[in-house]
């Protein structure tokens, strides 16, 4: 299922489990950071958080560098030669880089990256069926490992109703330690993006009616969802920004024209200029309904849309039948069992 969406996603990075976006102060502090690599080019780009870049020379496999580091921060490493490398700058730490530049390294240096390493490695070949087991077996066994607190988002996202023991099963050392700011902000957000997810749930669950609404049509004339009452409708919440949206157009052409008169399609253009979605909408050939959703609009809250695309089947009687997040086979499977009978 492939989702395009504006808000932060963390996830697991060639490293490991990335830091993103950290915001605890400790103070004067440098990061270091070293590797002894097979495939190092001759020039590194080093990318800080933000904007803030410099370039490292490489010598015989070889590099070092130094930045001041008042706070965590997220650092890319990259060359035109294919070295794509994240990882944490954690002020008063250094990590060591081994192994192929290019292909698989290993993470050493100081009691953090040695820890992101052990967590790194217990996390290999980590599926979405077994990721959460494996988290929570990685916190009951490794109650002082630092990197640890950067899975509480994987349990957040995939296991809501564990997060609060996956917490307690870290240590005060850790609770209270270098990442206490971090853990704090982290948890936070965390929750919040678990209620916003429930009442997400809520807004699209499978039976509800869902709201009128009236918007501007291609054309700017009002077309409310009322009129479309008696017939199966998807609504479609896209926007030509959107590379997954985009992706999916030939697909949704094919059953539209599959099912010609069994359904209709509904698309509601989000978070763009309307000249830019009339022009998608005519570049893409889109065949179907097309409303212009505008930015002081209240509709994506009222329908609780987070990603996009998201796709919403409606009933006859305005009920929702099925919501799909991303570019999914779900919502055409979900069709033919609708209307291939």
């Amino acid at each position: 299922m492939k989702i395009q969406t504006k808000r932060i996603v963390r996830g697991f990075s060639a490293l490991g489990v990335a830091l993103v976006a950290l915001s605890a102060c400790q103070g004067g502090k440098q990061f270091e950071i070293s590797g002894d690599m097979q495939n190092l080019p001759d020039t590194l780009l080093i990318i800080q958080e933000g904007d803030h870049i410099d370039t490292v020379l490489t010598s015989a496999g070889k590099f070092a560098f130094t930045m001041p580091a008042d706070s965590v921060s997220h650092i890319y490493i990259y060359s035109s030669e294919g070295v794509r490398i994240q990882l944490p700058a954690v002020p008063g730490e250094k990590a060591v880089l081994s192994g192929d530049a290019k292909g698989d390294y290993t993470l050493g240096g100081s009691q953090f990256y040695t820890d992101m390493q052990k967590l790194n490695a217990a996390m290999e070949g980590a599926t979405q069926e077994n990721i959460v087991e494996k988290v929570m077996n990685f916190l009951a066994e490794n109650p002082d490992n630092a990197a640890a607190v950067e899975l509480l988002p994987v349990i957040g996202s995939l296991a809501p109703d564990s997060l609060e023991n996956a917490l307690g099963m870290l240590s005060d050392k850790v609770k209270n330690g270098p990442m206490k700011n971090f853990l704090d902000s982290s948890l936070k957000d965390i929750r919040a993006q678990i209620e916003a997810d429930r009442e997400a749930a809520a807004l699209q669950a499978e039976g509800r009616e869902v709201p009128d609404f009236t918007l501007k049509d291609i054309n700017g004339k009002d077309l409310s969802l009322s009129s479309l009452r008696g017939k199966y409708v998807v609504l479609d919440f896209w926007g030509s920004w959107c590379v997954w949206c985009i992706r999916g157009v030939p697909k949704m052409k094919e059953y539209y024209q599959k099912y010609a008169g069994k359904f209709e399609i509904l698309g509601i253009d989000c978070s763009d200029t309307e000249e830019a979605w009339k022009a998608a909408v005519k570049e893409h050939a889109m065949p179907w309904l097309h409303v212009y959703n505008p930015q002081d609009s209240e509709l994506l809250s009222q329908f609780g849309i987070q990603g996009f695309p998201t796709k919403i089947i409606l009933d006859g009687e305005g009920k929702i039948v099925k919501t799909i997040v991303g570019e999914s086979p779900d919502f055409y499977d979900k069709l033919d069992e609708l209307f291939g009978k």
